[in-house]
């Protein structure tokens, strides 16, 4: 079981920052952590953009298990859009 992933900074900032889904460092906690968060941290220092004035959040709040980002999407649908098979 994963716990979920809560969006963090706040929310009326001027940029959102969305990730995919959590990753294990993630799990219940806020999003951008590990190594998304070091390489996140960098390009916002070289961009001039504090990362706590940004919003930040993910596509999904709960690491998918095992990592398998399409059973997560597609879970509960029947059939996949033949548009969305070539990216799952």
């Amino acid at each position: 079981m994963t716990l979920r992933c809560s969006p963090s900074g706040p929310k009326d900032a001027k940029i959102a920052l969305v990730g995919e889904a959590p990753g294990a460092e993630e799990d219940g906690k806020t999003p951008f952590l590990g190594y998304s968060g070091k390489e996140l941290s960098q390009i916002c220092r070289e961009a001039n953009l504090p990362r706590e004035e940004c919003y930040l959040t993910n596509v999904f709040m709960e690491r998918p298990q095992d990592n398998k980002l399409q059973l997560h999407w597609c879970k509960g649908k029947k059939e996949v859009s033949e548009e969305y098979k070539d990216i799952l």
